[in-house]
């Protein structure tokens, strides 16, 4: 089961609030047809979901028909927010990630809660996978020098193949 680290649906009053304005009106004054309009519009927003947990970002569309893009955070080359004057008043804004093997934006959402928080949390989940990418690869450079620092101790004749074995066992655990 994956921990999600930010799950949303794009909103729709914040993301147009006079498009949501005028759907209420219309709604009212024109035997209801706004309130159609509004019901179209949600269902659309309800069939997007943008999701990041601690390996990937995944956006899913559709209510009937599925889309889904996910892009992990080791391969995340570009992370675009774009916000207008009323959207960052509201928190809301466009929210585009693209990988290192496409050369276009593989999930673009519109209308997202709180784009800056989306994208710091995919950038710590990037540093944290170059982090433990190096981590790993230092691990695993000392565990290689020691087991050789050992073999020429062996080839000296400084310790016994006895001795050898016994500390390469210690070395690898």
């Amino acid at each position: 089961m994956n921990d999600y680290l930010y799950k949303s649906h794009p909103s729709i009053f914040k993301s147009h609030p006079v498009g949501f304005i005028l759907c209420v009106l219309l709604g009212f004054l024109v035997w209801g047809i706004g309130f159609v309009i509004l019901f179209i519009w949600w269902l659309k927003v309800k069939g997007i979901l943008l999701t990041i947990d601690n390996r990937k970002t995944i956006l899913r569309k559709g209510i009937f028909s599925k889309q889904t893009n996910e892009v992990y955070h080791s391969d995340v080359r570009n992370i675009q927010v774009s916000q207008s004057f009323f959207q960052q008043i509201f928190d809301v804004g466009t929210l585009q990630v693209s990988s290192a093997g496409q050369s276009n934006m593989e999930i673009s959402v519109s209308g997202i809660p709180d784009p800056e928080k989306a994208k710091k949390i995919i950038n710590n989940q990037r540093n944290k996978n170059q982090e433990n990418g190096n981590n790993l690869n230092s691990t695993n450079q000392s565990t290689a020098d020691e087991l050789q620092k050992l073999a020429d101790l062996k080839e000296q004749g400084i310790i016994t193949e006895t001795e050898f074995q016994q500390q390469k066992k210690n070395i690898l655990g």
